[in-house]
């Protein structure tokens, strides 16, 4: 195998030898396809920044589009509170409480028991 150094994230990325039919251009293409995508594996959507009063959550956009009728869910209403400079979604919330919210949504309604 040989290794090459990504030079935007300081990242060493070992990558195996080129198959028989595969070109050098091929596999580099793929790779900077890879690095820009925010989208990761189909049917998961868009990769979300969350950042509650100073935490931050990342979920895949159908994760939240599970519940249409809410804040997260919905991207029109969401769309407020996105910010452009740092590319995330903002909520002056209780950050503490989140955790519980964020896994209602990737469990598909599955309730936590709180005691």
């Amino acid at each position: 195998m040989s290794s090459t150094e990504d030079s935007e994230e300081n990242v060493l990325m070992l990558q195996p030898p080129l198959e028989n039919s595969e070109s050098v251009s091929e596999v580099n293409e793929y790779h900077s396809e890879r690095k820009r995508s925010v989208y990761g594996p189909k049917g998961l959507g868009k990769l979300i920044r969350l950042n509650l009063s100073g935490m931050e959550y990342k979920t895949w956009s159908s994760t939240l589009e599970h519940y249409p009728d809410t804040l997260l869910g919905n991207a029109k209403t969401r769309k407020y509170f996105f910010h452009d400079e740092t590319n995330e979604y903002y909520f002056e919330r209780n950050r503490e409480s989140f955790p519980a919210i964020l896994y209602f949504y990737q469990s598909q309604g599955i309730e936590l028991d709180v005691y």
